[in-house]
C-alpha cells in the first residue's frame, strides 16, 4: 500500500502550476520535472498519508491476526484501512460463517456473536485498498488532487519567492503603490495546504472512535 509515486503525476502538478523549470533559478525543464516526481510528490503522499493516519495504494490481500474485544464489531488495524471484504476468518480457531461477517471499510461487525476476548484469537483473511465503480484498483480522485495541489502550491510560492526581489524594486522606486493593495499582498505567503484542501481529506482520516 502506498508506494510513491502512484498518487499524482508530474504531468499533474506540471499543467495545474503552468510554471516552466526555466522560470525558476536553479532549474531547466528536465531537472525541474525530475525534482517534481522524485522529491515533491513523495513528500506531499507522505504528508496526506500523515495526515489520513494511513497510506493510499494498490489493494492488497492480507491475512490479519487481531484481539478479540469481546463485543461484536472490531476495529481493523490502520494499515489495513480501508477493508474491501474478506473471504475466510476463525475465533478461537473456530471458523466463523462469512455471510454472518459485515464489513465496513474501517471495522467489522459479526451479526450472530461476538469476537471473544483474547490475544491474537480472530483470524481474518481478505483485501484492502480503493476500488472503482468497476471493481478495478484506483487511487481515490481526492487524494490525487491534494496531492498535486500541494505541490502546486509549493512551486508557485516557490515562483513568487523568486520574483519577489525585482517586484519589490519597483514598488519600492514607487511610494504610492507601495502603499496599496499590492504591496501587502507580497506578504501574504500562499497557505500550501489550504481549508479546501483540509476538508477534502476529512472523509480519508482515521479517527479511533468507538461504537456501540
Amino acid at each position: 500500500m502506498g508506494t510513491f509515486g502512484t498518487y499524482c503525476g508530474t504531468l499533474d502538478v506540471l499543467y495545474q502550476a503552468q510554471i516552466m523549470g526555466t522560470q525558476l533559478k536553479y532549474f531547466d525543464d528536465a531537472i525541474f520535472a525530475n525534482y517534481i516526481k522524485d522529491t515533491m510528490i513523495p513528500m506531499a503522499e507522505g504528508f496526506v498519508n500523515t495526515k489520513c493516519g494511513y497510506s493510499f495504494g494498490t489493494p492488497s490481500f492480507g491475512t490479519l491476526n487481531i484481539d478479540g474485544n469481546g463485543k461484536s464489531f472490531l476495529m481493523l488495524p490502520v494499515s489495513f484501512n480501508p477493508a474491501i471484504g474478506f473471504a475466510a476468518g476463525s475465533i478461537d480457531s473456530t471458523a466463523i460463517t462469512m455471510a454472518n461477517l459485515k464489513t465496513y471499510g474501517r471495522h467489522v461487525k459479526l451479526t450472530s456473536g461476538i469476537f471473544t476476548d483474547g490475544e491474537q484469537n480472530v483470524v481474518l483473511y481478505g483485501s484492502y485498498g480503493y476500488l472503482d465503480g468497476h471493481r478495478a484498483a484506483i487511487i481515490p480522485g481526492d487524494i490525487q488532487m491534494v496531492t498535486a495541489r500541494l505541490c502546486t502550491n509549493v512551486i508557485s510560492d516557490m515562483n513568487r519567492r523568486h520574483m519577489l526581489p525585482d517586484v519589490f524594486m519597483n514598488l519600492f522606486g514607487d511610494r504610492k503603490q507601495a502603499q496599496g493593495s499590492t504591496f501587502h499582498a507580497l506578504f501574504a505567503s500562499p497557505k500550501i495546504f489550504s481549508p479546501y484542501l483540509k476538508e477534502t481529506l476529512e472523509p480519508y482520516r482515521v479517527r479511533w472512535v468507538e461504537v456501540g
